[in-house]
């Protein structure tokens, strides 16, 4: 059965993340198996980029309120703003969407305001209520992120009809809170996913005057351990005098590039590494598709153990080769030295071991990359995971919310679900 999804983005539109690209890729791959796809945009628009590409054609994007607003510079007043406006979107949900169908709001945020009224739309509405979560919930000990994550687990995430995580770790996390839980809520595993042509530049270049070693994302603090990798590279760049280290990410925040700048410091020669900052989409396809090869030094810390770097997808989709830390969910999907290079997780000298390796031979380095690239194309293939979502979702009275609603369930919705269970009775004997 055809089934309406409902997408809130309360962020800005313009700026690119690892979560707006995932849930992009979601989208275009429901809207490609024929399921109908809106986005509630608040206070925010689509680029131009994003808009007119015909990928993205079958979402539809609905502005909330206006990003043009006078206090739009005022980060406090633009919350309270678009939580004014996430009130209203219970209209818009009884308005818009398959009304034949299902409608399933897909959710992945931790903020209890905006939670709390994503509950309340959906118990009125008879919405199917999906999250996900893509990093473990407990990160961050400041009061208000204690507070916040209590209610998040204690309220929010027993009123879910379907919790989707991204690791195995944080699937027997969720299981385990909602062991006791009245109410069985399914928890699935759904892959980090990527479009491969969004990624894949045809045009690259096969030749290196200089070997680009690239990382993109996150350069404050150990999330994805950019001090490991300078450490690395200060470790080989002797050897190998025709590598840079190219790194994309923000740099506006001087306050917190100390320690960034205190291990470049170290380095023979400094030059050899290249901070871009933020780049657009286009700009970081082509550095990714040009490097010679891609790395991620991720630590082996809480955040590893539950979360999945999405970015390891974009990686694989250029062919090139990876040279990753084995920490997670990622040895269940990369081999050392048949589609990436994995070092073991904590240990910098494997890691150095392994970007040696890669930099040494380059014939076998090539075929690393493309067979790393063949999981973007099944596992990791967008389309593939958005059939997994869509067919989570199943048309039972008893799973759509409507033990929430106030309203009463219609008798042809009744009549329907009898006769599937009589169906079902019929199949078993």
């Amino acid at each position: 059965m055809r089934k309406s999804f409902f997408f809130v983005l309360s962020s800005d539109f313009s700026k690119p993340s690892a979560s707006l690209n995932r849930f992009l890729a979601i989208s275009r791959g429901l809207c490609e198996i024929g399921d109908e796809v809106n986005w509630f945009l608040l206070a925010t628009e689509p680029p131009p980029s994003i808009k007119q590409d015909s990928k993205y054609g079958g979402i539809r994007f609905i502005t909330v309120g206006s990003s043009k607003v006078v206090f739009a510079s005022n980060s406090i007043a633009m919350y309270l703003y678009r939580m004014w406006l996430h009130r209203g979107l219970g209209r818009l949900v009884r308005e818009i969407g398959n009304e034949a169908g299902i409608k399933a709001w897909f959710d992945y945020g931790d903020r209890i305001p905006f939670l709390w009224q994503v509950t309340r739309i959906c118990r009125l509405n008879n919405v199917v209520l999906l999250h996900e979560k893509t990093e473990f919930p407990y990160l961050g000990r400041s009061l208000r992120k204690r507070v916040n994550q209590f209610f998040y687990m204690t309220y929010f995430v027993p009123r879910c009809d379907h919790i989707f995580v991204i690791s195995q770790s944080l699937k027997s996390f969720y299981t385990s809170h909602l062991r006791n839980h009245k109410r069985k809520i399914p928890v699935h595993v759904q892959n980090m996913l990527v479009e491969p042509d969004r990624y894949y530049d045809k045009c690259k270049s096969e030749t290196f005057n200089i070997r680009d070693i690239v990382y993109v994302g996150t350069l404050y603090g150990t999330k994805d351990g950019v001090y490991d990798l300078i450490r690395a590279f200060a470790e080989v760049m002797d050897e190998h005098p025709d590598t840079r280290l190219v790194i994309v990410g923000d740099t506006a925040k001087r306050e917190r590039m100390h320690e960034v700048y205190s291990e470049l410091s170290t380095l023979s020669d400094p030059t050899r590494v290249v901070m871009t900052g933020l780049l657009q989409r286009d700009e970081v396809v082509r550095i990714i598709n040009n490097a010679y090869c891609l790395a991620l030094a991720r630590p082996d810390n809480l955040q590893a153990k539950y979360g999945f770097p999405t970015k390891l997808g974009e990686y694989l989709s250029t062919g090139r080769p990876v040279v990753i830390t084995g920490v997670g969910d990622i040895p269940l999907f990369l081999k050392d030295g048949y589609n990436a290079y994995v070092a073991k997780p904590g240990d910098l000298n494997d890691f150095v071991a392994k970007l040696s390796s890669c930099l040494s031979d380059h014939n076998e380095a090539s075929m690393i990359g493309v067979r790393g690239k063949e999981l973007t194309d099944t596992v990791f293939y967008y389309r593939n995971v958005a059939t997994c979502l869509s067919n989570a979702v199943r048309d039972k009275p008893n799973y759509i919310g409507m033990h929430r609603s106030k309203k009463p369930i219609q008798a042809n919705r009744i009549e329907q679900h009898s006769r599937r269970e009589d169906h079902d009775i019929l199949s078993n004997r």
